[in-house]
């Protein structure tokens, strides 16, 4: 399902919200750097989700630098609390308030609120250098790029006038200069210019060029500036030449090292200029949590690894395994082992032997840490992305012995997965149901089909084997209803209820008539009274295919309710669109009506009427789904859970509520 927005309001220090809504207090107010504060937070009466415990995560802005933490918030009597010790050097401090898993989290931040921060004091009562500085980035995130998980946009930037207060406030402290926060600095003379930057920048930046900072970060910074910017070449090379003296096999250097061997260049060049760069600069000569280039490395041995995958050359992909962290070794199995499976690119016999070396990495480097990533997830939400990867990753290798018919193999492989991962996918749970099949595991085939009917994970497949199941040990199917139902959480349950009453509109749309498979046209103009699905798809998107199923479970359902119809809209394709999709159709199939998208005539695009109704979604993605009622667009949602009974019961609740309507 869609993520949906929790509204958070924020605070300026401690106890004054803008306006009504979630409020912070702190304890101490001011709280002081390098000691205990308390932190109780009263989420808004609309956005939360009842019985879900409300996380958060602290960011922390010490030494001119940024590093998250998570909090362990307890419920309390007034909301939801904790205790946090901040380090001795914490000039600023920023909270997000979040529910669900960190990569899909249900409720969070809205991206037009101001955000909850507080401004520690030290001992005497006084901010502490950085705290202005900090502040600035907070209220406009472009000053800094390392918070992209944080920072939303402003619903209102701060002026030229309040940024430049915040720069003087910090060069007012005692010893300040601008070579301590060359970075920061840079940015807040060019927002608080705007355009005059331009004009008046070298003039902004002269105590940085006359004494230049120590940092090669800021000394590259101060070169990009004077040459792209300021188009000063003199002086931009000025500065870059004092970068190569000073930091030989530097940033700088490694930066435009990596620059060369990465652009379009031939296969055996890649693997040659690669393997030389790994030479000249190894990467344990760089810091991967603070450096600021672990990217490099990263794209580094995937460029290399998906070379030598592609030239057959997989014993040196495995001998390069050594310097794999698990979020590496995750992205190289993800791209060659997913891909050559998915497309049949290499013999299965040989796909197993590498994907098995890999698999078994991944097993023992899980909980390596290596998702941690300044600004992007704390300690705690690594382990979590990890697992959640790792999941991902079992899936495929269960896939893969499946083929190879490695039964008791892939059966193994369920127990690595993580405990909302295990039946999270409904297509691996049919392939689970296959597997106990063919090792005539008869009793375990009960609880899976229940684990996943909790986990609302059920295939076409799956349910009509829950249903024989329970035919066959209650001597029919009386009851059935009322069992399959009990094994629903009402919690989860009333959250689907409450995210399809979410997506429900009430928009006039443009009449339209497309083609169907026959040549007849289709026009809107004749579903007076009708409910009318429309499913928006092209046989290029995976997800749109993957939904089908769901789609077929329900095109079942409602066969013969004469008030609804479903028809299929094949859009945005190329070339024969029309036997694309009447061809793929019927090669898997579907029972689907099809109609296909015009032609726009001046763009040459197919999408006309997909076009028309995108105004309504703030978003073009497929697959789309959209239903109709009387000339109105009653209700739409974008995308795919993964789970074809998920879908159904979304598409049937909406349903059944413009039914009533």
């Amino acid at each position: 399902m869609p993520r949906y927005t929790l509204l958070i309001l924020g605070l300026l220090g401690a106890g004054q919200a803008y306006a009504a809504g979630g409020t912070l207090t702190v304890v101490p107010t001011p709280p002081r750097a390098g000691r205990a504060v308390k932190l109780q937070y009263a989420p808004p009466a609309a956005g939360v989700q009842a019985g879900k415990p409300v996380k958060a995560v602290i960011y922390l802005y010490s030494d001119f630098a940024w590093r998250p933490d998570s909090l362990v918030l307890k419920p309390g009597a007034a909301g939801w609390q904790t205790t946090y010790t901040l380090p001795a050097n914490c000039a600023f401090a920023a909270l997000r308030f979040y529910q669900g898993p960190v990569s899909t989290a249900e409720a969070t931040d809205s991206l037009a609120q101001q955000g909850f921060y507080f401004v520690p004091r030290d001992k005497k009562g006084n901010k502490l250098p950085g705290g202005a500085i900090g502040e600035a980035i907070f209220r406009l995130p472009s000053l800094d790029h390392q918070l992209p998980a944080f920072f939303p946009r402003r619903a209102t930037p701060p002026a030229p006038a309040e940024l430049t207060a915040l720069l003087t406030e910090e060069l007012a402290h005692p010893g300040a200069s601008p070579r301590q926060f060359a970075g920061p600095y840079m940015a807040l003379e060019r927002a608080a210019l705007g355009p005059e930057f331009k004009t008046k920048g070298g003039a902004a930046l002269a105590p940085l060029q006359a004494s230049l900072p120590e940092a090669e970060t800021d000394l590259m910074e101060l070169s990009r500036i004077y040459r792209y910017e300021l188009k000063d070449e003199d002086r931009a090379s000025q500065v870059e030449a004092a970068i190569r003296q000073r930091y030989p096999h530097g940033r700088f250097a490694r930066m435009q090292a990596y620059a060369a061997f990465t652009r379009n260049n031939p296969p055996e060049q890649i693997l040659r200029d690669g393997e030389k760069f790994l030479a000249d600069f190894p990467p344990r000569e760089i810091d991967p949590a603070t450096s600021g280039q672990a990217h490099l490395y990263f794209e580094t041995y995937r460029l290399l690894a998906t070379t030598y995958f592609d030239a057959g050359a997989y014993n040196r992909v495995l001998a390069k395994r050594a310097q794999w962290d698990f979020k590496l070794e995750n992205e190289i199995y993800r791209w060659n082992i997913t891909r050559a499976h998915a497309f049949k690119k290499v013999p299965l016999d040989t796909l197993y032997r590498v994907a098995t070396v890999l698999m078994q990495d991944l097993l023992a480097k899980a909980n390596d840490n290596s998702y941690i990533e300044r600004g992007v997830f704390t300690p705690a939400q690594a382990k979590v992305q990890a697992r959640e990867q790792l999941d991902k990753r079992l899936i495929t290798q269960i896939a893969l012995l499946y083929d190879l018919h490695k039964d008791q193999e892939a059966l193994g492989y369920f127990a690595h997965f993580s405990d909302h991962g295990r039946y999270a996918d409904a297509t691996t749970n049919e392939l689970h149901l296959r597997l106990l099949d063919r090792l005539h595991r008869a009793a375990d085939v009960v609880p899976l089909l229940e684990s996943s009917a909790r986990a609302n994970a059920l295939t076409p497949a799956l349910t009509a084997r829950l249903q024989q199941e329970y035919q066959a040990s209650h001597k029919g199917l009386a009851g059935y209803d009322q069992y399959l139902a009990s094994l629903r959480s009402p919690e989860e349950i009333a959250r689907l209820h409450a995210e399809v009453e979410r997506n429900l509109t009430n928009h006039e749309y443009t009449p339209f008539a497309l083609e169907d498979a026959n040549g007849e046209l289709v026009r809107s103009s004749d579903w007076e009274g009708k409910i009318v699905v429309l499913d928006f798809w092209a046989t290029w998107c995976g997800p749109c295919i993957r939904a089908f199923p769901g789609m077929q479970m329900l095109v079942d359902k409602y066969a013969k309710d004469p008030q609804v119809d479903f028809y299929f809209v094949g859009t945005m394709q190329d070339g024969d669109y029309k036997a694309k999709d009447v061809n793929y159709l019927k090669q898997e199939g579907y029972r689907f009506k099809l109609l296909l998208d015009a032609m726009d005539t001046k763009t040459k695009e197919q999408n006309v009427v997909f076009r028309s109704f995108v105004p309504f979604f703030d978003s073009s993605g497929i697959p789309r789904k959209v239903i109709l009622k009387d000339g109105i667009m009653r209700y739409t949602s974008e995308g795919y859970s993964g789970s074809p009974s998920q879908l159904a019961e979304e598409i049937s609740y909406a349903i059944e509520l413009i039914k009533k309507q």
